[in-house]
């Protein structure tokens, strides 16, 4: 074996032999000649570290290259993230301009079914003046057939006063007969007879007086009976029509009491289907929220979900400021009464109405949280160097409560605001080092800490996605990396919940 090899080295080492000769370098200087002895083996270390050089530097191009086309497509995995995210709020901004234009036309289907509701009460009110002067007209109606019955009677007693007239009449023409008999048998008594003539004659007088009189008082009544029945006939007339107007009203009103009952179970069905959409926008949102782990959005309704798995931690740099740890307890917070579905088919439009105005301040506060909520993560490439929670201190080794997480990644990365706010403090703070802290509104801030550089000042106003600073080491820090915190009313959270429910958002995207 050992022949063997020699064997097939042999021809390796002539040729290396005879490619590398000891040579020998003159220096000619000043009239004195100096020479060095550059022996094979120089020669020969010198190209094998040409050689080695040369294939570093081939392996670190080609690694450089590669590394960036990697970087440039997670580059453009964070645009197509953050184009998605600002998609979602845009479309979030578009759900809260729908649902105000759907308020504005139930309020004004509302104010027409008002409307509606006077304009059966008016008729209602004229339904009811008819009846009264109906009533009133039949009184009337009776009370001429009571005059017609009097006229009668009065007619009856004339015409009896008239017989006993004539009767009388006649015995006295039979008594003047028998006094013109007489006469020529009375001389003495003509005086007298014509006396009784006299008086006789002004009594024929003033009954064809009282006659006459009496025939034109029958005239007159006859004419006023006549008179009586063509009222009595015109109000018989009025009370068929207002009889026929009453059916017509009671039929107009039957008609606008089913339009209305009609509009009433469309205006319910509407609000009905209107809440169920609010209510299942609300569940996402809140679904969403709950994802955090944030115990103060316990107020809204819906079940917590599982918490995400977490994200593997790799060995790298950490720190932060020291806090012992010690045991929390959670905070319990009631719940809030909701409706289901079968519950919105089941109570009345008032109370449909009521809930679905509940309904929308809830979307609106819901709203006002997700437009502050940090989902994105601060940095485009990172890897966890230490997770949220209990945790070995990087410097003392101690039981220590971390209350962020610790990103890596190449010295001075860019770092990216996480939500839309206003920077509160741009600068140096104790073990944070240099630190930038936002406040995201509704009691939610987040921080930023070991900077190597702050590009915000205090004041200014971020939005998503915004370089807020670069990652480096400073304070309390054994490597660069970033310190994030995200804060709820002073009270620290752990933000890898956040992340994950934004992707949650995105996946459902």
């Amino acid at each position: 074996m050992t022949e063997k090899r020699q064997g097939i080295l042999r021809p390796v080492t002539a040729l290396l032999e005879r490619i590398f000769v000891d040579r020998q370098i003159i220096l000619r200087s000043e009239g004195h000649t100096r020479y060095f002895l550059f022996s094979r083996r120089a020669q020969m270390f010198c190209s094998a570290a040409l050689v080695g050089l040369v294939g570093y530097v081939v392996v670190a191009t080609v690694g450089y290259v590669e590394k960036s086309r990697v970087m440039m497509s997670k580059d453009e995995s964070v645009e197509r993230s953050q184009l998605a995210y600002r998609n979602l709020l845009d479309q979030v901004a578009n759900y809260r301009e729908s649902i105000v234009t759907i308020t504005k036309d139930l309020r004004e289907k509302q104010a027409h079914l008002r409307q509606l509701f006077e304009q059966n009460e008016s008729l209602k009110q004229n339904l009811t003046s008819a009846e009264s002067q109906l009533k009133q007209t039949e009184t009337e109606r009776k009370q001429i057939v009571e005059g017609r019955t009097a006229l009668r009677d009065q007619m009856k007693a004339l015409e009896n006063e008239v017989k006993n007239m004539t009767s009388q009449n006649v015995g006295l023409e039979k008594h003047m007969a028998m006094l013109r008999g007489k006469l020529s048998d009375a001389e003495a008594a003509a005086a007298n007879l014509d006396q009784t003539r006299s008086q006789q004659a002004a009594t024929i007088l003033d009954l064809r007086k009282r006659l006459a009189l009496e025939q034109t008082r029958n005239e007159r009544m006859e004419f006023e009976m006549a008179s009586m029945r063509q009222d009595l006939q015109k109000a018989m007339s009025d009370r068929g029509e207002i009889v026929g107007e009453k059916e017509t009203l009671h039929t107009s009103i039957e008609q606008l009491e089913r339009q209305i009952a009609e509009m009433k179970a469309a205006h319910h069905e509407a609000l009905r289907r209107f809440a169920e959409r609010t209510m299942e926008r609300i569940a996402f949102a809140e679904d969403l929220i709950a994802k955090t782990g944030v115990p103060v959005f316990d107020l809204l309704p819906g079940p917590p979900p599982p918490p995400p798995p977490p994200r593997e931690v790799v060995k790298g740099p950490q720190g932060g400021p020291f806090v012992p740890y010690r045991e929390e307890s959670g905070i319990a917070i009631p719940r809030g009464d909701t409706l289901t579905r079968d519950g919105l088919r089941a109570i009345s439009l008032d109370h449909l109405e009521a809930s679905l105005e509940a309904q929308m301040d809830r979307w609106e506060h819901v709203q006002k949280i997700l437009g502050g909520m940090p989902f994105a993560a601060p940095m485009a490439e990172y890897a966890l160097s230490s997770g949220f929670g209990l945790r070995s201190d990087p410097f003392s080794r101690r039981p220590a409560r971390h209350e962020g997480l610790d990103f890596t990644a190449p010295y001075k990365s860019d770092i990216m605001v996480t939500a839309p706010g206003i920077v509160r403090h741009a600068g140096w703070r104790s073990q944070y080092g240099r630190l930038v802290e936002v406040d995201h509104g509704n009691g939610l801030s987040t921080r930023y800490a070991h900077l190597a550089k702050i590009t915000v000042k205090v004041g200014e106003k971020v939005e998503f996605g915004d370089v807020i600073g670069l990652l480096g080491s400073s304070g309390r820090s054994t490597g660069p990396h970033l310190h994030y915190e995200i804060l709820v009313n002073g009270r620290p959270y752990d933000p890898l919940k956040f992340i994950k429910a934004g992707q949650h958002v995105l996946k459902s995207q």
